[in-house]
């Protein structure tokens, strides 16, 4: 990375803190949206091709998955053929668990946690889990989203993490409330 490279990630970064409002959900999936992207590009999947060449040749795509696509449609043109690495970013609506082998990241919205809750944990073998409800870190999950004055955050789970062959960047690290099993 050039130098100056990690201040304006930071930057970057701590520009998508924008205020949320209630009663823009657009507007609060548009952020959502935009973070699982970058999520994407500071994590690390070791089962990954790294031979960006040959996976750019093949025109292998980043799947981030969702329950229901229809929460990001307003979203989707700024993030869906961005590239992480050298994959280009798609959003692919899923239902089964059976659906989930090509997803690097899901997310699963609040609405559909309930029915997903006791297969968190199996994901976290191969995708990086993401949610929005209050209980989704203790349930399994490594990234959860929080409104905090007004503004999107994001914790991270470390003891979930570790359980998982992922890795997180210290620069998303350092930008993440972290949590330990002990403080839920």
């Amino acid at each position: 990375m050039p130098k100056g490279g990690g201040t304006a990630l930071i930057v970057l970064l701590c520009g998508m803190l924008l205020p949320v409002y209630a009663a823009s959900i657009d507007v609060e999936y548009q952020l959502k949206a935009n973070y699982l992207y970058r999520f994407g590009k500071f994590t690390r999947w070791p089962y990954l091709d790294h031979d960006q060449k040959t996976a750019h040749d093949r025109h292998e795509l980043f799947h981030i998955c969702v329950l229901d696509l229809s929460l990001f449609q307003a979203a989707l043109p700024a993030v869906v053929g961005q590239f992480v690495g050298s994959r280009e970013v798609v959003f692919q609506e899923i239902s089964t668990p059976e659906e989930l082998k090509p997803c690097e990241i899901v997310f699963i919205d609040q609405a559909h946690e309930r029915f997903w809750q006791d297969a968190l944990m199996p994901f976290n073998e191969f995708a990086l889990t993401v949610g929005e409800s209050l209980d989704f870190l203790k349930n399994g999950g490594i990234i959860q989203f929080y409104i905090e004055s007004d503004k999107l955050r994001f914790a991270i789970h470390l003891d979930n993490l570790k359980t998982s062959p992922l890795t997180i960047q210290g620069r998303l690290l350092g930008l993440a409330k972290r949590v330990k099993q002990e403080d839920l």
